[in-house]
């Protein structure tokens, strides 16, 4: 196998299936459809299809065990159990003997060896698993076990993005369209910032309407409530103060693509100095804690959930609203509410192709059944019952587009460790963004709702950027790592600075580090890369 074949002549390759790509798309664009045409449907045809031909729960058949490694440290859980994975048992035939990474090194490791389970389920490493010594090519158990699947052109495109042949190796659930999330009331994972609407109150519900209200605020909880955080925020790097880098301009993704057309990564966005001082701005006036940039995700959380705090940054889809339930423990009156956008400047960059893939190994006891519990579950009901449990039963279809969903689900829902040992809505390997968007914010309030509608204006969907970055053993992959491990060892430093001084040459260190590691070289490779990927979506 040779990983070292430059991006660009994947990007060749590809672009021959542009013509299918356009045609499949074509009713999918984001222009308004000609009078009479009928909108584009939230699946596909081909999924609802498969969905009818997919295998059928009382002729499943005896269950298979397989071995499923998932290559995520955070996942919410490590065992196959709960009413929806025994519903998909029922329905597929397989069960799961899940094993979940201790480190991120950990997935290389055993690619190296040999050594893989009989799944593999992974956002990472992709380009490595994308290899026919390996894994198993879907195309290929697809024609052979079960040929009425035929996943449409946008994702077979996306999932070829990680090797130079024409096979690809999985399928990446988490992917629509523009036209797909219209079809759907829910709104995309987007960072935010969530705020203790009960304490505002207290304030005289002060105007919060822009930034520098939001640091007025801030003064005001600092004065009156010397006990708690002004501002707390997440662990993680992906979230920390992202909702602030959109708010300011610069937006949430690696690469933002210019009004000239160039692509130019974040650390060289004409605004992020500005952002990097504004989070100083806040750390030196003691509205941050710099312990907080220190302990662990879940320590960050306690946060919130202990009432400790005023505001907290961290991502939409109804995880604010579970810590505010979690605080009124301790505070019986606490009122977590997520903040509308604080500025229209930014934009929300849903850049994804597609979130996480299963890979069928070589070690598979039985890849038809693997292949068929895959074709099942990217239908439109295996993509419901993996995200909202059984039709009928946990949930039924809204006037509004929401599901309704039974008094059990929603007490349960509150709390993270319950709802994902009782339902386990954990193993949705083949669904949709939008359906799992729909579902966690159907549980939340209106006012939860009413914020999120706030989020669609500013939201610019554009997979074309995922597909663009290097991927493989070339450079430019190379130079993105390294920019990756700077901005996780330089930003933060920046943020604490302790005076304008410091700030300047901290900042000036940073970004002297980003050149020397090849950023302008990347932002070259983008630029082309992004201007041939875009007419593949477009």
């Amino acid at each position: 196998m040779n990983h070292t074949r430059k991006w660009q002549s994947l990007l060749l390759a590809t672009a021959l299936l542009a013509p299918m790509i356009l045609a499949a798309c074509s009713s999918g664009n984001e222009e308004p459809s000609p009078a009479g045409d009928t909108p584009a449907p939230a699946a596909s045809e081909a999924a609802e299809a498969a969905s009818e031909t997919a295998e059928d729960p009382q002729t499943a058949g005896d269950v298979t065990t397989m071995t499923c490694f998932i290559n995520h440290t955070w996942y919410w859980t490590d065992k196959f159990e709960g009413i929806i994975p025994e519903a998909i048992t029922e329905r597929t035939g397989v069960a799961l003997d899940v094993t979940r990474a201790v480190d991120d090194k950990q997935l290389g490791l055993m690619i190296a060896s040999g050594d893989l389970p009989e799944l593999v389920y992974t956002s990472t490493e992709l380009d490595r698993l994308s290899d026919p010594n390996l894994v198993y090519p879907y195309n290929e158990l697809i024609a052979q076990h079960c040929p009425d699947w035929q996943p449409d052109n946008l994702r077979i495109t996306n999932a070829k993005a990680f090797y130079g042949d024409d096979n690809y190796y999985f399928m990446l659930q988490n992917f629509n369209p523009a036209s797909e999330w219209e079809q759907y009331p829910g709104t995309s994972m987007v960072p935010t910032l969530a705020y203790r609407a009960d304490l505002l109150e207290e304030l005289g519900n002060p105007p919060m309407e822009n930034l520098d209200d939001f640091v007025a605020v801030l003064g005001m909880v600092k004065e009156k409530y010397p006990d708690k955080i002004p501002l707390a925020t997440s662990a993680d790097r992906g979230w920390r103060m992202m909702v602030f880098r959109v708010w300011m301009g610069v937006g949430n993704a690696d690469f933002i693509e210019m009004d000239d057309g160039s692509v130019v990564h974040f650390t060289s966005h004409p605004q992020y100095k500005e952002y990097c001082r504004f989070i100083n701005s806040l750390y030196r006036q003691g509205y941050i804690d710099a312990d907080n940039f220190s302990i662990s995700e879940s320590d960050t959380k306690t946060l919130v959930q202990n009432a400790q705090c005023f505001a907290f940054t961290g991502y939409s889809q109804g995880e604010m609203y579970r810590f505010g339930e979690m605080a009124k423990k301790v505070e019986p009156n606490a009122k977590i509410m997520e903040s509308k956008p604080l500025d229209t400047k930014g934009k929300y960059y849903i850049n994804s192709i597609g979130w996480s893939g299963l890979a069928i190994t070589k070690n598979c006891s039985d890849p038809e059944k693997a292949i068929k519990m895959m074709e099942y579950l990217f239908t439109d009901e295996g993509q419901k019952l993996g995200e909202w449990g059984r039709e009928g039963i946990e949930w039924t279809m809204g006037d509004d587009g929401y599901p309704v969903f039974t008094e059990d689900w929603l007490s349960a829902s509150t709390d993270e460790s319950t709802f994902y040992k009782k339902y386990n809505p954990a193993f949705f390997f083949g669904t949709s963004a939008a359906v799992e968007a729909t579902g966690r914010i159907a549980v939340l309030p209106e006012d939860y709702r009413a914020v999120y509608q706030d989020f669609r204006p500013l939201m610019d969907y554009c997979p074309w950027m995922r597909y663009a970055e290097p991927k493989g053993d070339i450079e430019e992959k190379t130079i993105l790592t390294k920019l990756t491990d700077l901005r996780d060892s330089n930003e933060v430093k920046v943020f604490l600075s302790a005076s304008d001084e410091e700030f300047e040459k901290n900042y000036e260190e940073y970004i002297a580090n980003a050149r020397q590691i090849g950023v302008e070289q990347l932002e070259a490779f983008m630029t082309e890369g992004v201007a041939d990927a875009k007419t593949l979506y477009q």
